[in-house]
């Protein structure tokens, strides 16, 4: 079982989940014009603290960076990150909603301690 499936058996078991999602962004598009892409899947839910969120972005690892630029007086310098074939990153962010602002709101994992 991998730490998502963990993180969505424990929310099932506490709460009620009211949206499942999986979206596709751009986490950059390099100099030649190659789009490098992420998945963020989302698990919106309501629990005894209220409606919150939980966010795993999956991307690329960044292993170094590129210097791009011509020999021309005044061309252009680009720098690229150079990115992994194989190896992937995974961030979770969590989130609460936040009625008066009526949007969602970071939680620090130092809160998270605070709520359970």
């Amino acid at each position: 079982m991998t730490k998502w499936e963990k993180i969505i058996y424990q929310i099932e078991r506490r709460a009620r989940i009211i949206n499942s999602k999986t979206e596709e962004f751009d986490v950059d598009v390099l100099s030649g014009g190659r789009v490098i892409k992420g998945t963020k899947d989302v698990i919106e839910f309501k629990g005894p603290k209220g409606k919150m969120k939980i966010e795993k972005i999956t991307k690329p690892r960044v292993i170094g960076k590129k210097v791009i630029s011509t020999r021309r007086i005044g061309g252009r310098v680009a720098e690229d990150f150079v990115y992994s074939e194989d190896e992937k990153v995974e961030v979770y962010k969590i989130y609460r909603w936040d009625k008066n602002a009526s949007d969602w709101v970071e939680v620090s994992y130092d809160k998270i301690e605070e709520m359970q």
